[in-house]
């Protein structure tokens, strides 16, 4: 009985296999076992995070950054960092930041709905000041706040200054599209 060649799917998985165990850094030592599960992880999703691969392939916060910045020196990775995060690719996709999140995951949660609320009802308040008001953090109110500039539903005076800003008709308009609650204005 003649033997089949066998598919070509295999093949290029079990040479993948085998080419990831014989990559070396540029000075001729191996990737370590954690080195290659993190190209593993970074191939298979792109623009990762590090708290997303760190849940992956767990390490201490130190250790990954370590393996990281020699990776994407060495050519393994590239990184790119968008505002607060680090983001992770593979060497052969061009980095570039995340899409804007749709205005309806800016009001997802309970704290962001009641911190627009609190914005739309005492306007030009501090960080601190709606903090405690709303009983978020505040780096919680930062966060929110971030993301409803990102969504066009609040304008700042400067990008590192977060008094002062004032409020758009959108931010109104998606509380009564997300909350059917009536305008506060008629």
């Amino acid at each position: 009985m003649p033997r089949r060649a066998p598919a070509i799917g295999s093949v290029w998985l079990a040479l993948s296999v085998i080419l990831t165990a014989f990559v070396r850094w540029p000075n001729g030592r191996k990737l370590s076992g954690r080195a290659r599960k993190i190209i593993e992880h970074v191939r298979e999703h792109p623009g990762c995070n590090l708290s997303e691969l760190r849940r992956a392939v767990p390490m201490a916060w130190g250790t990954l950054y370590h393996h990281l910045r020699r990776m994407a020196s060495a050519g393994f990775v590239k990184t790119l960092r968008h505002r607060r995060s680090l983001l992770v690719f593979p060497p052969h996709v061009q980095p570039s930041a995340p899409t804007p999140r749709p205005a309806a995951a800016a009001l997802a949660s309970r704290g962001a709905r009641v911190l627009a609320e609190l914005i739309l009802a005492t306007p030009h308040r501090t960080i601190p000041e709606l903090a405690a008001l709303s009983g978020l953090t505040p780096r919680m109110v930062y966060i929110h706040l971030r993301r409803f500039e990102d969504c066009g539903f609040i304008v700042l005076p400067s990008p590192r200054r977060f008094t002062g800003f004032r409020t758009t008709e959108r931010l109104e308009a998606a509380l009564v599209h997300e909350r059917r609650v009536p305008p506060r204005f008629p």
